[in-house]
């Protein structure tokens, strides 16, 4: 089975792969570390801007991308449709600390599943990564 299998990526044996993708150094280390106390998700790899992280997903083939909306450069929404040009096979949440439905609409337009906002308690965010691993993928 593929690492994107949906059935694949909910076995224990082969947990579900995240990257993150933040400008923040510190939500990348401390959402690491909190996905490490999960037995069935693992953060395999983050980039620190959009520009960064189709080429970091190619390499790493990733389930899921954590995806903040206001990144420099490129925005969230603009590295979430380079992220699907790459990686179509990736289900991308959103990862942010505002508000603002009209670009989480663009970011589900540019190929998003859903978003999360960055205050959410860890068992809402592992729920959240384990939901977006288990849809299927989208055809092209």
């Amino acid at each position: 089975m593929a690492a994107t299998d949906p059935v694949s990526a909910l076995d224990p044996q082969h947990p579900i792969r995240v990257v993150i993708v933040d400008d923040h150094a510190h939500i990348r280390d401390s959402l690491g570390r909190l996905l490490a106390t999960s037995s069935d998700v693992r953060c395999v790899g983050a980039a620190e801007d959009g520009e960064s992280a189709p080429e970091l997903c190619k390499l790493l083939a990733p389930n899921v991308v954590l995806m903040d909306l206001r990144l420099p450069g490129i925005d969230g929404v603009e590295a979430t449709r380079r992220v699907m040009a790459a990686c179509p096979d990736v289900h991308i949440l959103m990862f942010t600390s505002m508000e603002a439905t009209w670009m989480f609409d663009r970011a589900i337009e540019a190929g998003a599943v859903g978003y999360l906002l960055k205050d959410e308690p860890i068992g809402r965010i592992l729920e959240a990564i384990r939901a977006a691993a288990s849809q299927p993928v989208r055809a092209a």
